[in-house]
């Protein structure tokens, strides 16, 4: 608790709440040129001010900002606040995106939740343990990184060039949740199979859509019995949807193919073997009720599921940790990766 009173000293809500609408402010999305980086210089600015020294690595058209305090020896125990510099665009929003308008004790803008509120929060406790003086008997490391929202080439430039600790906390949104798993992707891509021919003779053709159409009700059929039987104590059962549909060439063609893409969401524990086993049930099914079914399956792997076990030592101090400030802990896991 004493720890905790003298970093709570340097800690000033209006601080906090400037440093967060500076970075609102900073237009940051993909489509924008040097956004990232701005946001970038912004925060290496505040931690020069508080002694700090921070790093700042090109990535791509994007960068990252690394900035390390505490103990430097290498078996040191190390933990890392990792947040992404980028947002989604500012399309057809209700509000002013950049205004960053605080409003009943709320501040309002593109990326105020993801997530330049976690980024100023994660820097701002930082530099509360600079200006207290402790003494960390480990290494704690704040990465902001490039491009989350298009590919995460940040993230991934700092899991193949470093730096790395044993534990991270990645500050998007959770309600302040602790969310220690989170569902994987895997792309199911079906290419019907059908055979063209003159829209005034279809008897003559095979239709690649209308048999598109069996294959899409049986999935919805089967899917949902095998998905009865999977499930996550924190995220439910696995998911599919059909994203996208691209079949025929003219109106007047038979179509010859009808691609369909199917999003699986994956859950820790499933492998990529068991999920395309079931997409070639389907299929193998279709093809013993019509001769003329045709069909060619694609895995594609997306991202990995993710299940930290609750057991370990870290995720049961971190519980503490938000104990001690809200009261309560709660562990959940997030459905998707977007």
């Amino acid at each position: 608790m004493k720890f905790w009173n003298s970093v709570e000293k340097e800690i000033a809500e209006e601080e906090v709440v400037s440093l967060v609408r500076e970075l609102i402010k900073i237009p940051s999305y993909a489509e924008v040129k040097d956004g990232e980086k701005r946001v970038a210089d912004y925060l290496a600015n505040f931690f020069r001010e508080n002694g700090l020294s921070p790093e700042i690595r090109k990535v791509g058209n994007g960068v990252n900002i690394i900035v390390s305090f505490g103990a430097v020896e290498d078996n040191s125990p190390s933990l890392m606040f990792n947040g992404h510099l980028d947002t989604v665009p500012a399309e057809n929003m209700t509000i002013p995106p950049f205004d960053a308008e605080i409003r009943e004790g709320k501040i309002y803008g593109r990326g105020a939740c993801d997530m330049k509120g976690g980024l100023g929060s994660m820097a701002m406790a930082l530099v509360a343990l600079k200006r207290a003086g402790v003494k960390l008997r480990g290494r704690l490391v704040f990465t902001g990184v490039s491009s989350e929202e298009a590919g995460s080439w940040g993230t991934k430039e700092i899991v193949n060039s470093g730096p790395q600790t044993d534990c991270v906390i990645v500050g998007e949104p959770t309600n302040l949740e602790i969310v220690s798993a989170s569902k994987g992707i895997i792309l199911a891509i079906i290419d019907v199979v059908g055979k063209a021919a003159h829209g005034s003779t279809p008897e003559l053709g095979i239709n690649a859509i209308y048999k598109a159409v069996k294959l899409i009700q049986k999935v919805q059929e089967e899917l949902p019995k095998i998905f009865e039987k999977k499930r996550h104590p924190l995220l439910g059962s696995p998911t599919f949807n059909l994203g996208t549909i691209r079949g025929g060439e003219r109106f007047n063609i038979v179509p010859e193919k009808c691609n369909l893409v199917f999003d699986r969401r994956v859950l820790p524990g499933e492998s990529t073997e068991e999920i395309t086993r079931e997409f070639q049930e389907i299929i193998q099914s279709l093809k013993r009720e019509d001769n003329e079914f045709d069909a060619k399956l694609q895995m594609l792997m997306g991202l990995p599921p993710m299940d930290t076990p609750l057991e370990l030592p870290f995720i049961k101090c971190l519980g503490e940790a938000v104990k001690q400030v809200i009261g309560r802990i709660v562990y959940s896991g997030i459905p998707s990766i977007s």
